[in-house]
């Protein structure tokens, strides 16, 4: 178990916890008054997002979308908060956390754990806004070369974006009823001056999830025209092997008929320009077929 602590003002300490211990969580929560149960909590990972009151402190569990090399991966963070502390807990090392500790800057305005763990989640969702318009810049690209790209090409990154878009959308959106009840929770072992940092992180919130939706529907709209291109371009194959088939099928009869090992009744086959009869007749009989189809309006 690995353990970072920071001093926040005058009275709040921030620990965070990377790969916790059970012992270890236990000894730490006593001596910070708290209950050994949430031990087994922050412990064990969970896939439900969640918030829980206590007397004077609250529990929560939130999942991020946390990307590492273009892909995306789902990390759980433990929250206990507290008036005179902030413990955060993730089973592996999140380099944003890290970082925005080491950057924290020892306020004195800092009344409680609260208002550390408002900021560190406006700051995780201020980093999720980048990825979003790292989308954006994809999407806007796509829009640009949808005419040009192939198949292939297409699919495949249609199919990156939309995947992003969904890790985001699906993960972000349990947040909404986690920080409802905790924005109400809050107050009461806060104040009700603190409610306004949970809303404007609520706000943020509501506003990123706005950005991943309008996302969602211009991907939908790409794929359907690229659906659209897709099928137009194979409707044309088709058409064009339909009227060569069309063409050839009169001309391999013909070629089949004339070299069937049989006695004819005329002497064609065997005249000195017999086969040039014959090409000449394959070449009218296509002549005839492409002459139907053009003032039929099938080519």
């Amino acid at each position: 178990m690995q353990t970072q602590i920071k001093k926040v003002g005058n009275n709040v300490t921030w620990i965070n916890i990377i790969k916790p211990e059970i012992l270890e969580i236990k000894k730490m929560l006593l001596q910070n008054n708290l209950s050994e149960t949430l031990a087994e909590e922050i412990v064990r990972p969970t896939s439900i997002a969640r918030v829980d009151s206590m007397r004077n402190s609250i529990y929560l569990t939130l999942h991020f979308p946390i990307f590492r090399n273009g892909k995306s991966v789902v990390e759980e963070i433990d929250f206990l908060i507290k008036s005179n502390s902030l413990i955060s807990s993730s089973y592996n090392e999140i380099q944003f956390i890290k970082d925005y500790i080491q950057s924290h800057p020892d306020a004195q305005n800092q009344k409680h754990g609260g208002n550390i763990f408002c900021e560190l989640l406006t700051s995780i969702y201020r980093q999720i806004q980048n990825e979003i318009e790292k989308n954006a810049d994809s999407i806007r690209t796509l829009e640009e070369n949808i005419f040009d790209a192939s198949e292939r090409e297409g699919i495949e990154e249609i199919s990156k974006v939309s995947k992003k878009i969904f890790d985001l959308r699906s993960k972000l959106k349990s947040h909404i009823q986690v920080l409802d009840t905790f924005q109400s929770e809050a107050n009461k072992i806060f104040g009700f001056e603190f409610d306004v940092d949970t809303r404007d992180l609520s706000v943020l919130l509501h506003k990123v999830l706005n950005e991943l939706d309008n996302q969602k529907e211009n991907v939908t709209d790409l794929k359907d025209t690229f659906d659209f291109l897709l099928t137009n371009k194979t409707n044309q194959i088709v058409k064009v092997f339909t009227v060569v088939s069309f063409i050839l099928l009169p001309i391999t009869f013909l070629a089949s008929f004339f070299g069937m090992n049989t006695r004819f009744p005329t002497e064609l086959v065997n005249a000195d320009f017999g086969t040039v009869y014959i090409m000449l007749a394959m070449f009218f009989i296509s002549l005839s077929t492409l002459l139907f189809l053009h003032f039929k309006r099938f080519i």
